[in-house]
């Protein structure tokens, strides 16, 4: 090899070197704390820094693209589970847990369902109930009428026709008896 090629070598290493460090430290002291544990007992190959990069820059693109300075939200544990089939995933908000379950690693997937844990945790427990009152008020407003509200509608109601004659009476009293035209 010659010198050339040795130091750009040197110059790679210590850039990736540079760059590993630099995530690291953002990620340290990052505030979004989303902590990834894995559970792999068939110890089937998996990426564990990696798994914990794409968590917290999960976080951090849905808190930017929801216009959030406060990340308190996204403090949460998430338990990856290799090796289980079918997948899928438990969220338990009590506990502030989630917990996905796939068949191998696939990064997409982790990715997906990590956003989407994520986008979830925006919704709290004080907001989840404003917005669920909030989706039943305007769903009242432009949704269809109840039975009851119909019934409500439909009641007769009493009016005095202002002339004892067909027209004035016949929606509510019926047609008095006719008289013969002069």
């Amino acid at each position: 090899m010659n010198r050339t090629v040795q130091r750009r070598d040197w110059r790679n290493k210590k850039l990736c070197g540079f760059t590993a460090l630099y995530v690291l430290f953002l990620l340290l002291h990052s505030p979004i704390h989303a902590q990834l544990s894995v559970v792999n007992p068939k110890h089937l190959e998996m990426p564990a820094e990696r798994a914990n990069v794409i968590l917290s820059t999960a976080c951090w693109v849905v808190a930017e693209e929801f216009h959030r300075r406060d990340t308190s939200y996204l403090r949460f544990q998430t338990v990856l589970v290799l090796g289980d089939s079918p997948e899928h995933y438990q969220v338990d908000e009590q506990k502030g847990i989630y917990t996905l379950y796939l068949k191998q690693w696939d990064e997409r997937k982790f990715a997906t369902l990590a956003m989407r844990f994520c986008v979830q945790r925006l919704a709290t427990s004080v907001k989840e109930d404003h917005l669920v009152r909030e989706i039943l008020r305007r769903a009242n407003q432009i949704g269809p009428v109840s039975v009851d509200a119909l019934r409500e509608r439909s009641r007769p109601v009493s009016i005095s026709p202002a002339r004892d004659d067909c027209y004035s009476a016949a929606r509510d009293q019926g047609c008095p008896e006719s008289q013969p035209p002069h």
